[in-house]
């Protein structure tokens, strides 16, 4: 009511903040083209009138929350924000739009080009006295560390996120820090914890006063019961969290279709679980920023797979596989920061070890070692030879015409929870030999190290098994 309307004309500052407040009004009632007009009006305003402050404002409003299709690359507006707020020195704006090019590289999941962002926003709210926005930039980094594979860094970060914001008093914030500190334990294959974090994230919030991390809260909570097997519970939760979620939300839904299609896996209501993780796509498809949000497509291919693989439907096993290889070598192709594209990769490698062993028990050797060779050498071959297919589907041919060449044979190692392979490459053949799961040679090898560092025995000396 106090926005329909607008203030005289004459009063050109008040025009333009009217502008942006009603900009905001109408993304908070899902009205985008109309906010991102707004938006766009009063930044064009305030270039003309030399109102540096309000023309900073109104474009990280626009990069912040635009989701239309004419306007969906956030980062143009926040880019130039950042440009004429540190041009004015404007120091909170500057701020916003850095801490807001970050969140707009974490929604496409580029984790390690996110980072810096959020490291400097930190830094400058430090400066400022801006304790929850460096909280929340704090968090956001230690986030990314985890997606990118380095989730004992995420947690140390976390922990201490996680009390400073206990101090401030704020339920909302303090929620969504134990969510993060749970999925950094959830990582760690420390359930326990996680469940307990869950469990204190979901008690700050309510749905009524905040609906969106009392969803994410309970979804979080009912993933990591349904991991140690306790579905009835997830189960609950998971309804819990539909029942509360906003239907425009897409990515919520789809990641809640995700949770129930795990559960229903697990019942071995198969059916059940495929209908979930083809709900789970359908919807993301839908969003008109499903490119901005890979995570969940490729999840539900996998979980798909999965599926497929129990009941023994090969083909569709390996046409969802495909698809999420597809989808997580493209993300992968497009990360920036290439120190971090291999922590990214080994997030991952759960997905390349699922498909060796389906293409392994088909008999389909040459595609299982096409598909192991890719998740390695997918980040070099892209550093040498740009964004070319890392699966050529010639790999085990040339390496055999190398083999006839030098008259050499090649050895390529699999390692992998459930089954792991010595692949012995000639010129004329291909062998295979299958050796023990991940977890036992890892624990032959520290054996053996011991043998040798620790005893400083010489291995020559007696018999050793483990050495032979």
């Amino acid at each position: 009511m106090l926005l329909s309307k607008e203030p005289p004309a004459k009063y050109r500052k008040s025009f333009i903040e009217w502008r942006i407040l009603r900009s905001y009004a109408l993304y908070r009632a899902k009205k985008v083209l109309e906010a991102d007009s707004e938006a766009e009006a009063a930044a064009a305003q305030a270039h003309s009138s030399g109102d540096w402050e309000l023309e900073a404002d109104a474009e990280i409003l626009l990069g912040s929350r635009s989701l239309s299709p004419t306007n969906w690359d956030r980062e143009t507006a926040l880019s130039k924000a950042l440009q004429i707020a540190t041009r004015q020195h404007l120091s909170y704006q500057q701020m916003q739009a850095v801490l807001d090019l970050g969140m707009a590289r974490v929604w496409r999941d580029f984790y390690g080009d996110a980072i810096p962002y959020f490291e400097r926003a930190a830094e400058m709210a430090k400066r400022m006295g801006f304790n929850e926005v460096r909280n929340n930039a704090t968090q956001n980094a230690a986030d990314c560390y985890r997606e990118l594979g380095d989730v004992d860094r995420a947690l140390k970060i976390q922990l201490d996120v996680v009390a400073a914001e206990q101090k401030s008093g704020a339920a909302t914030t303090l929620s969504t820090a134990f969510i993060d500190l749970g999925t950094s334990y959830l990582e760690k294959q420390d359930s326990a914890h996680a469940i307990e974090c869950f469990r204190k994230a979901l008690r700050s919030v309510k749905a009524r006063e905040a609906p969106a991390p009392f969803v994410q809260s309970a979804n979080s909570l009912a993933q990591a019961l349904e991991s140690t097997g306790a579905l009835d519970e997830a189960q609950r939760y998971n309804e819990m969290a539909l029942q509360a979620c906003d239907k425009t939300d897409r990515r919520r839904l789809g990641e809640l279709a995700l949770t129930r299609g795990a559960i229903a896996a697990d019942r071995r209501r198969y059916q059940e679980a495929l209908a979930s993780y083809r709900n789970a796509i359908d919807t993301i498809s839908l969003d008109m920023s499903s490119r901005d949000t890979p995570s969940v497509l490729w999840e539900a291919h996998a979980g798909l797979v999965s599926v497929y693989a129990k009941i023994g439907d090969v083909a569709d096993a390996r046409a969802h596989f495909e698809q999420a290889l597809s989808i997580i070598e493209q993300n992968r192709a497009d990360q920036l920061k290439r120190e971090y594209e291999v922590m990214f990769l080994s997030n991952l490698i759960r997905f390349y070890q699922e498909y060796v062993t389906v293409l392994m028990l088909e008999g389909e050797v040459e595609g299982a070692i096409e598909v192991a060779d890719s998740s390695r050498a997918g980040v070099l071959t892209q550093n040498v030879a740009g964004k070319d297919k890392v699966r050529s589907g010639s790999l085990v041919q040339q390496v055999q015409r190398e083999a006839r060449l030098t008259n050499s044979v090649f050895l390529f190692y699999w390692l992998a929870p459930g089954r792991s392979y010595l692949w012995v490459l000639t010129g004329c053949a291909v062998k295979t030999i299958e050796l023990p799961e991940e977890h036992a040679l890892a624990q032959d090898v520290a054996s053996y190290l011991s043998l040798l560092v620790d005893e400083k025995r010489d291995p020559l000396a007696g018999s050793n098994p483990v050495g032979k």
